[in-house]
């Protein structure tokens, strides 16, 4: 595998969506240091869905850790904080790796932290009273210093690691304050919610770059695979209205396609793009892969660069891609299979974890 025993971190980025990758606004990047990655060790996956139910960004915690599709009926971390999965981070314990959840946000919100600790077994939680809330960007502790205190604080763990940030900056509804806003924009679409989110986004991927330079300053970087991806839909989510009130050239923004990005990047990996239909849980299998770890037959998602099937299913069983006749009679059923395993607590009751 290329990236056995290499640390591992998700930086699981608030609400962006797919569509301003490798795009411009006015003549600006809206991604550069996003879009530099793609030509530059790292896997670049385009057609990745959003598969969150009846959470949003709580969903994605459990997603990214679990590979299993969350339930619709209630936000599971909430109702089943209980549930054990067959987790990367419980893969990774086996392993001798440490496993850090961390949000700059209360422990009790949305219970991320315990359902982080009994559903997908991380080893350390680092919450809001973790880091100094020096500074605001949208809608809590600023990416920037988020990045800056998180690297100071894993550069004194013992490696390797697996440490999963969500961030805040580039959260709804994108009225990120002015001295944020870097790119220049006619004064109606700056004020309207796309405009506000296309700041929000290319602040977002400012600090991405700030965060590559902070891990190679610790020297981290050459050992680090670093996951970047969208926890859910934006701008298109959420104010469709405001999409549809804009006037800029070209059709590239309009659509809602339900896609977020997904970059893989390592010292290691040789460049390219995968077009796959695929979805968030498909995020879990495809690095554990990648670190030489087998999740074959343990999670619902499948590693993206081995797999044949061009479809994956997103909220209300609907089936994108293009699939089989067969693929999306299974596809049809995968919510609903997510629903018995994890209402069964599945992987405990059949001793795949303990």
């Amino acid at each position: 595998s290329i990236a056995k025993g290499k640390n591992v971190i998700f930086l699981q980025i608030e609400s962006l969506e797919n569509f301003v990758i490798n795009e411009r606004v006015f003549g600006q990047e809206i991604t550069p240091n996003l879009n530099k990655l793609i030509n530059n060790n790292s896997i670049y996956f385009n057609n990745i869905h959003e598969q969150n139910n009846a959470g949003n960004s709580i969903d994605m915690d459990m997603i990214a850790a679990s590979g299993v599709l969350p339930l619709g009926d209630v936000i599971t971390y909430l109702e089943y904080p209980e549930v054990k999965y067959y987790s990367l981070p419980r893969l990774l314990n086996k392993e001798g790796y440490n496993t850090i959840l961390t949000h700059a946000e209360r422990a009790g919100d949305w219970n991320w932290a315990q359902a982080g600790k009994s559903a997908a077994g991380y080893n350390i939680i680092w919450d809001i009273n973790d880091y100094i809330i020096d500074e605001y960007a949208g809608f809590g502790l600023s990416d920037r210093s988020f990045y800056t205190q998180f690297v100071d604080k894993i550069s004194k763990e013992e490696e390797p690691f697996l440490a999963v940030l969500p961030t805040l900056s580039s959260h709804g509804p994108f009225d990120i304050d002015e001295k944020y806003r870097e790119l220049d924009l006619p004064k109606d679409l700056d004020e309207n919610r796309l405009g506000g989110y296309f700041q929000s986004v290319n602040y977002a991927d400012k600090q991405i770059g700030l965060f590559f330079e902070l891990l190679k300053e610790r020297n981290l970087l050459d050992n680090t695979i670093v996951v970047i991806y969208g926890d859910h839909g934006g701008v298109h989510k959420y104010y469709m209205e405001d999409v549809e009130a804009s006037n800029i050239d070209g059709d590239w923004w309009k659509e809602k396609d339900n896609k977020v990005p997904l970059f893989i990047y390592g010292v290691d990996i040789p460049s390219k793009v995968v077009e796959a239909h695929g979805g968030q849980i498909d995020i879990m299998p495809t690095v554990a892969y990648i670190l030489g770890l087998d999740t074959k037959g343990y999670q619902m998602g499948r590693n993206l660069l081995k797999t044949n099937r061009d479809a994956t299913v997103i909220k209300d069983g609907i089936v994108v891609g293009n699939p089989s006749e067969k693929e999306e009679e299974m596809l049809k059923k995968a919510y609903d299979i997510a629903d018995k395993i994890i209402k069964s607590n599945y992987y405990y009751n059949t001793d795949k974890v303990d």
